[in-house]
Parts: C-alpha cells; structure tokens; sequence
C-alpha cells in the first residue's frame, strides 16, 4: 500500500510540476496587440455611440489565457457623463471580452473573432450629489 501511495504522490506532483511550468500558448506580442485592439474597440464605440462622454480614460488592461485558442481580456475605465440639462457624474466600468482564435486564411495571420463583452461592475460618482427629500409624518 504505501508503494502505491508513494505513485500516486509521484504522479501528482509530475502532473501539477507540467501545469505550473508549462509555457503560456499564446504569445505575448499577440496579447499586446488584442488588448490594443480591445482598447481601440472600446474607444471607437464610445466615440460613436456614447456622445456626451468625455475624457475616455482606461485603467487597466490585461489578458488571460483561457488555452491556446481562448484569450479573456479583462478591462477597467471610466468616463465623464454629461447628459444635456443634467448633472454630470464619473462612470466607472469593469469587464472582460472574450475572444477565440479562428482558421486563418493564410498562414502568416493569427485572427481572433471578438465573441463576447461582458461588463461586471459599473459605479458612478455624481459630480453634484443627489439630493433625497422623506416625509418625516409617516
């Protein structure tokens, strides 16, 4: 029994050694071109959909490989909203876009299709606080 117990020990510390070392799938210049690319894409839809928007600033970045045709791109920005005859206030938003890895057409290009975007958390600061009247009766 302890024989036994001794291959599988073996075994699992072999398997989570190949995990841990392994080398990531994807390559960090293609990382760094789809979190530009991700970046561009959040920028240009503000720019057209987002008018009133101001001052764009993104905080953060980064990607995740899922596996080697999987990448999870994780983002935080914020803008200022001032909606015409209101009072402005700062959006804040987090989220991920997921993207995968598609057949090239030639064999010099990686492409990745942009599949999904997903924001998690969303906090707005009003610039001018709103202001809450009770009835004190009740």
């Amino acid at each position: 029994m302890p024989l036994v117990n001794s291959i599988l020990l073996t075994l699992a510390l072999s398997w989570s050694w190949c995990v841990i070392s392994e080398k990531t799938s994807v390559d960090l210049d293609i990382q760094d071109t789809i979190k530009a690319d991700v970046q561009k894409i959040i920028t240009t839809y503000f720019a057209e959909n987002v008018p009133h928007a101001k001052n764009l600033s993104i905080h953060k970045i980064f990607t995740e490989v899922v596996h080697s045709s999987q990448i999870k791109t994780h983002f935080t920005y914020s803008f200022l909203d001032e909606p015409q005859g209101k009072s402005p206030a700062t959006i804040r938003l987090s989220g991920f876009a997921l993207l995968n890895k598609i057949q090239p057409l030639s064999s010099d290009l990686e492409q990745w299709n942009f599949d999904q975007l997903t924001i998690e958390n969303e906090t707005i600061e009003f610039s001018e606080p709103l202001r809450i009247t009770t009835d004190n009766d009740e």
